[in-house]
């Protein structure tokens, strides 16, 4: 089910669009930055839409944010390996 974000939360992720670089450091030597930014991005959303004032928003986005970017990577990998 898609879920907007609301104004407050669109803030979040954008105050926090460099929690998505500090992850692709782990991924750095990809030649697919830009798609791997994106699935980032993706994770950062979920993570803003998901967050309860309870937990500490980075500590979430990180983990959503390596989740998304480590799905993108192997969905390429089995495309690559079905090609082949």
């Amino acid at each position: 089910m898609l879920k907007r974000l609301t104004d407050e939360r669109r803030k979040l992720v954008e105050e926090n669009l460099n929690l998505v670089d500090f992850a692709l450091h782990t991924y750095c030597s990809r030649n697919d930055y830009e798609d791997l930014y994106g699935a980032g991005c993706l994770g950062l959303c979920r993570a803003a839409v998901k967050w309860e004032s309870a937990l500490l928003f980075e500590d979430l986005a990180l983990i959503y944010i390596a989740d998304e970017i480590k799905a993108y990577l192997n969905t390429q990998l089995l495309v690559n390996n079905l090609v082949m």
